[in-house]
């Protein structure tokens, strides 16, 4: 797959990997009953082809007949031919496949991707190539798994300047919050390895915003919930039970709330479809005493409650 991807990167072809394997696996198959040599692919013979003009198998089925002409008429005068000249062309095949405009690129764009860059060049040097590959894919999943398991979690509040209930972000736009109500949006899946990082924001809120007892999490960026992260929304949910609020989740993808109903999370917690349904429902749990005292009048909701004169509201206190 690595050849062929290098290949493709020149000549604009889209790989089909599942069709490589399974082509290359029947092969193997077929050929263990007639004794054939293992079928596999090759990176000076693609590259070789590639530069000879190859464009479609037809090159290999004419090398494989060639090669049978040569060693049915001349393979005596195959001794002769110098080893380092086709040394030489192996090389400069291989050569021509190095794709130097793109790892100046990587050495420009990403530490990270540069590293990987480096890590994989110096394996081929020391392992197996095939075994180098496997240092670079697993070093490559290694950072895909360190960037989405701390995905940004950010803090929303209604603009009235807008209709329809839109959320931005507090810390660009400076809107004001429900001390009662904490609106988050989690831009990145709830998987295993996100768990710890969610778990600690949610510490932290306990702690930092004692008197916000709703979390509504907008859940419109993630793209799936596994049982890890199923487990920790329900404790957590639990835990905001107990300080006399709760958690509730909107806008999730279709996909993910079926997955959200498989592993039982919806029976735990209230989830709904649009934003505007969910902070309908979170208002009407809200403490009518502290919503009266309040200034801020953040939701449309708010217009409907009556407030208490502005003198007697408590130091700090707009929720």
């Amino acid at each position: 797959m690595s050849i062929a991807r290098s290949v493709a990167s020149r000549s604009q072809q889209r790989i089909d990997g599942n069709r490589e394997f399974v082509g290359q696996g029947l092969a193997n198959l077929a050929g263990s009953f007639f004794s054939s040599y293992a079928s596999s692919g090759s990176f000076t013979r693609t590259g070789v082809n590639y530069s000879a003009g190859a464009r479609s198998p037809m090159a290999a089925i004419f090398a494989a007949v060639s090669l049978a002409l040569i060693l049915l008429l001349i393979a005596p005068l195959i001794a002769y031919l110098p080893i380092p000249a086709m040394a030489g062309v192996l090389l400069l095949a291989a050569y021509n496949l190095i794709e130097f405009k793109l790892i100046k690129e990587i050495t420009r764009v990403s530490r990270s991707e540069s590293a990987v860059l480096a890590a994989t060049f110096f394996a081929t040097l020391f392992l197996h190539l095939e075994f180098a590959i496997y240092v670079g894919v697993l070093l490559s999943l290694t950072l895909y798994l360190k960037r989405t398991s701390k995905p940004a979690i950010n803090t929303l509040a209604p603009d009235w300047d807008e209709v329809k209930h839109p959320l931005v972000n507090v810390a660009s736009h400076a809107a004001p919050e429900c001390p009662q109500v904490r609106i988050v949006r989690s831009d990145g899946s709830l998987f295993f390895g996100a768990v710890a990082h969610l778990g600690h924001w949610f510490t932290r809120h306990g702690e930092e915003r004692p008197d916000q007892p709703h979390v509504l999490l907008v859940a419109n960026a993630m793209n799936f919930i596994d049982l890890a992260g199923a487990e920790l929304l329900e404790e957590e949910a639990e835990r905001l039970r107990a300080r006399g609020g709760d958690l509730y989740l909107t806008n999730l993808k279709a996909e993910t709330r079926r997955e959200a109903e498989k592993l039982g999370l919806t029976e735990h917690l209230q989830c709904f479809e649009t934003k505007p349904e969910a902070i309908q429902a979170v208002f009407l749990r809200l403490k009518r005493e502290r919503c009266r005292k309040c200034s801020r009048r953040v939701f449309f909701e708010c217009e409907s409650v009556r407030p208490d004169t502005v003198a007697f509201c408590p130091s700090g206190e707009t929720g």
